[in-house]
């Protein structure tokens, strides 16, 4: 009896250790999340209607072809836009400069806005990680929005000057505002740092 006593006793003691080294594994993955910083980077391969006018300086350089294309696509109710959104993601130093901050997000769920209208929205397909030490990370966003749905009532033309504002050739992402939600998976279920709404001019 008295051996059947002091194996539980030790099973105990080692659930409640390893207890504490998963809670304290938690945290830390948490903190880790909790420093990254975003900012949106770039914006690219912009096609509208598969009209590629990422090297086009404005709507009035598409050449005939092009510019009909596009007119016929809005006239039919629809006028999508596929392009790649550049998330930065920056893993400030910590006290120690290591790699032990290197933060992984299992989940991220955004949404886009545009022009400060909500439009779509989706998650990553895998895991990100981000390396500490004060790196950045490039996170490509494949982005497909159907402009007409959430622009109609603007018209053709501001619709297109929109778009070429966003990703024409002198097109950014100073119109575009990403609200995303990181998150991390542990033993204790998900945790989240909330969310944060990201744009192109500072680090948030």
């Amino acid at each position: 009896m008295r051996k059947i006593t002091i194996f539980l006793n030790f099973a105990v003691l080692f659930i409640l250790i390893s207890g504490n080294f998963a809670c304290t594994g938690a945290l830390d993955a948490l903190n880790n999340l909790q420093r990254l910083k975003f900012k949106l980077g770039s914006v690219q391969n912009f096609r509208i209607a598969n009209v590629n006018i990422s090297g086009i300086e404005n709507p009035s350089s598409l050449n005939i072809i092009d510019a009909a294309n596009l007119i016929a696509a809005f006239t039919s109710g629809r006028l999508p836009a596929d392009f790649t959104l550049n998330l930065i993601a920056k893993n400030p130093n910590t006290a120690s400069g290591n790699t032990n901050s290197t933060a992984t997000m299992t989940t991220m769920s955004w949404r886009l806005l545009i022009d400060n209208t909500e439009t779509v929205n989706g998650n990553i397909s895998q895991p990100i990680t981000i390396p500490g030490a004060g790196q950045e990370t490039t996170i490509p966003m494949d982005i497909s929005v159907d402009l007409v749905q959430f622009f109609r009532t603007v018209g053709y033309d501001a619709i297109l000057n929109l778009a070429f504002g966003i990703g024409g050739r002198n097109g950014s992402a100073r119109n575009l505002q990403l609200r995303i939600k990181p998150e991390i998976s542990t033993f204790l279920g998900p945790m989240s740092i909330g969310e944060i709404t990201v744009v192109d001019t500072e680090w948030r």
